[in-house]
């Protein structure tokens, strides 16, 4: 389930001179105050998509920070986050049957991207397009670089 009071939303404007407002779903991760709810917050974040584990690296004491936007059948986020593992096995889809799309993008580090037809290394300059329809894990590795 999602962090209390993570949710809102956009009003946008149409661009071909129509003034009609659109709602667009945004959620946000907020962290909590406590630091040992920290690992549950961010598992119960992703759980209506991903099941997640942690690394042994897993360091959880460096900025996290997830927002979302629902597009329809489209969903697009930017992440920063330590090193975990995210799974969408086929029981999850059967049980969810959410068929969406989903566009991720990180600020910083790597991930290893597998599905049944390949494996692929994702970095900080590109996107992670996630079938939602289809099986995936994804290994998000510790950032190679210091944060500010």
């Amino acid at each position: 389930m999602p962090s209390e009071g993570s949710e809102s939303e956009i009003t946008a404007r149409a661009g071909d001179g129509i003034a009609v407002d659109t709602r667009i779903a945004c959620l946000r991760f907020k962290p909590p105050d406590d630091p040992d709810a920290l690992g549950p917050a961010w598992r119960d974040h992703h759980a209506p998509i991903f099941e997640v584990r942690f690394r042994p690296e897993t360091d959880l004491s460096v900025p996290i920070a997830m927002r979302s936007y629902h597009l329809g059948e489209m969903i697009v986020g930017d992440v920063v986050a330590p090193a975990h593992i995210l799974e969408r096995s086929e029981e999850t889809i059967r049980r969810q049957g959410i068929d969406h799309i989903r566009l991720q993008f990180y600020q910083r580090g790597q991930s290893l991207v597998e599905t049944d037809r390949s494996t692929r290394l994702v970095t900080e300059v590109q996107c992670i397009v996630f079938d939602l329809a289809q099986p995936v894990a994804s290994s998000r590795m510790p950032s190679m670089r210091p944060t500010c």
